[in-house]
């Protein structure tokens, strides 16, 4: 499992990586709230968490609790494998 890695939402950008690795700035116009980039491209809160099974590289657009590896954030194509308790 690769838990934990980001994907930047741009399709030019290719950057993979740690929530710790983001960008971050205070937001000019509301000052109490904090800006994310990619520290790449510097898209701004455009990214995404990437599937949690090992070698996959597509966008987290789900999760599931498994029986032996508790709660994973991952894609359709693995959701449909592991399944809700599978």
């Amino acid at each position: 499992m690769t838990k934990g890695v980001l994907v930047c939402g741009e399709r030019r950008c290719n950057w993979r990586g740690h929530e710790s690795h983001l960008l971050s700035a205070v937001n000019p116009f509301e000052p109490t709230e904090t800006l994310y980039a990619c520290p790449e491209c510097k898209a701004i809160d455009n990214y995404a968490g990437e599937c949690e099974v090992q070698g996959c590289t597509s966008i987290a657009s789900c999760g599931t609790p498994t029986k032996n590896m508790g709660y994973i954030r991952c894609c359709g194509k693995h959701f449909d494998e592991f399944g809700v308790m599978k």
